[in-house]
């Protein structure tokens, strides 16, 4: 039985369950027509997007305060969000790219009118998302190099860490990623040495690990794991002590990004974590249970 979107207003003749999407609600068939849908227009890509990486957010109680000074406090969850004024609300409207802030404003440019695409909830936790991710890349960027430095062009200072290239810098981000997206393209894993970290507990999912290996990709020091469920579906992680900086990766924090022919995502903290693969949900399930 095909499953409707009984919360949401249609948009511009759109009509998808979003919502129901990004909670993984939806039956396997209803879910791949609407990904399929999804995959060809931006609007509803942006909104998802948003919606994904604001869901994380959430359940971490990751929201900070809006450089503005109106905040949530820091054990501030989702309700807390949604309890918020209409200032507040029109604030982090305003932070969304243009296609999602489209969809979730009625005809006159009024986020208090019909409610299209997400609801006014999952836009809320969204925009907090996304001031939170972009509060984060530049934490990242103050603390490999700070300033207007660019971080994967600065060279590394930290010789006393003991990682890293010949002088323990951070490294080329951008061909970090191009290195593991060739890698995975190959079957092999770039590092063939004793892996410094435990591999992460993945079999919730049905993936056993197939291979692993520490070592360097490009110039970051890395453990890598290459893991395989029983239909064959393959998804690559690696575990490192420093950030992922590709520019590619910026907007990928929490929330699969297609980079060529697969999807990447990565993992902030105290052992960052990149995980490719070839099928978005897989990605995505993996990056929900690694936080």
């Amino acid at each position: 039985m095909m499953v409707t979107d009984d919360r949401t207003t249609p948009s511009g003749g759109h009509g998808q369950p979003l919502a129901e999407l990004v909670e993984g609600l939806l039956p396997a068939p209803r879910r791949r027509e609407v990904e399929a849908h999804v995959a060809t227009c931006e609007a509803c890509t942006a909104e998802v997007r948003l919606a994904r990486l604001g869901r994380e957010v959430g359940r971490r109680g990751r929201f900070d305060r809006p450089a503005d000074g109106a905040g949530y406090g820091a054990d501030a969850g989702p309700d807390a969000v949604e309890a918020s004024d209409a200032g507040l609300h029109d604030r982090l409207m305003a932070r969304l790219p243009a296609a999602a802030r489209a969809q979730a404003t009625d005809g006159g440019g009024s986020a208090a009118g019909s409610q299209r695409g997400l609801s006014r909830r999952g836009l809320l936790v969204a925009a907090a998302g996304l001031v939170v991710a972009a509060a984060g890349v530049e934490a990242v960027r103050r603390t490999t190099g700070g300033g207007e430095t660019p971080v994967t062009s600065r060279p590394g200072t930290g010789a006393s860490s003991g990682v890293g290239g010949a002088d323990g810098g951070v490294g080329d981000g951008a061909g970090v990623l191009e290195t593991a997206v060739a890698d995975y393209r190959s079957g092999r894993l770039p590092v063939t040495g004793r892996p410094a970290a435990m591999a992460p507990d993945l079999r919730g999912l049905g993936l056993s690990v197939e291979a692993s290996g520490g070592g360097r990709l490009a110039e970051q020091p890395v453990s890598a794991f290459r893991y395989r469920t029983g239909s064959g579906e393959r998804v690559v992680v690696y575990v490192s002590d420093r950030p992922f900086t590709a520019p590619a990766l910026q907007d990928a924090q929490y929330v699969p990004k297609p980079v060529e022919d697969m999807w990447v995502t990565w993992i902030p903290g105290r052992a960052p974590t990149l995980v490719l693969g070839e099928d978005e949900r897989l990605v995505h399930d993996v990056c929900e249970a690694l936080i």
